[in-house]
């Protein structure tokens, strides 16, 4: 592991531990779609009942979903589709919360799986951001982008290419979340000390993607199966409040996302 990596991830730890005793932590939502009734057409339908809703850039469609048995993933999962739901993010509102004292923290997990081993890469990436929205978002929408209910949300992302071979993540500072993926965008410094493999269909993946108010600013990992591959910081003007995850899964074969939970660690 680089000096740098250790260093980083030493004050995420440190900013963790200084968190007050008087922090609540609140899972804001945890679903792992057993409550879809897949009997029911679209199954976007019911994914909306849940919370889940699909916004891009015109001619889009939202996603669906699938059956997965390749642990940890079980049973009814969201699914990527590909074709035209391919390049559609997938979002999913909470509380707002902000990150106000050292130690504050909000944390993405999930369980991923490409459905065929993706050899190299092409179009298949996972996305996971964390964002703040102007607004409430209660329709799938797939417009041009100044109707976009992501127009102008702010906050940060964690992604990496899904290949048979090990791959390093990249921290976006994003700010406007309807931009299409790939657009302009301020990538942070990214100490990366494990690059890992997430393309290979014979394996499933633990993914965690953390935010931590650090003493000057917003500190971020990005962790596969327990082993962080990557860390970075932004002491830029860094964003503190955020209420939304946005989830984009391209693939041409087609990838399943489960478990998905968003928890805050908030001091009082």
């Amino acid at each position: 592991m680089k000096p740098s990596t250790q260093i980083l991830i030493a004050a995420i730890t440190m900013a963790c531990l200084s968190v007050t005793k008087g922090a609540v932590s609140t899972t804001l939502f945890s679903d792992n779609f057993s409550d879809v009734d897949t009997s029911k057409m679209p199954h976007s339908t019911e994914l909306n009942a849940d919370g889940w809703y699909f916004v891009g850039g015109e001619g889009g469609a939202p996603w669906t979903t699938g059956e997965d048995s390749v642990s940890p993933l079980s049973g009814t999962v969201l699914e990527n589709q590909g074709s035209s739901a391919g390049w559609q993010y997938a979002v999913r509102q909470f509380p707002a919360m902000t990150l106000s004292k050292t130690g504050d923290s909000l944390t993405v997990k999930l369980d991923y799986h490409v459905k065929s081993t993706d050899a190299d890469g092409a179009g298949g990436h996972l996305d996971v951001a964390l964002l703040n929205t102007s607004g409430s978002i209660e329709n799938n929408s797939f417009t041009d982008e100044e109707s976009n209910p992501l127009l102008n949300a702010k906050g940060y992302s964690a992604y990496q290419f899904c290949k048979s071979t090990p791959t390093e993540n990249i921290f976006v500072k994003i700010k406007n979340g309807a931009d299409p993926f790939p657009a302009p965008k301020t990538t942070l410094r990214t100490s990366n000390s494990s690059p890992s493999v997430l393309g290979d269909s014979n394996e499933a993946h633990t993914l965690i993607f953390s935010l931590v108010k650090g003493e000057s600013g917003i500190e971020m990992t990005w962790t596969v199966d327990g082993t962080v591959v990557g860390s970075a910081s932004d002491m830029d003007s860094p964003y503190n409040v955020f209420n939304t995850l946005r989830l984009m899964a391209p693939s041409a074969t087609g990838a399943h996302l489960d478990n998905i939970s968003v928890v805050a660690n908030i001091a009082k």
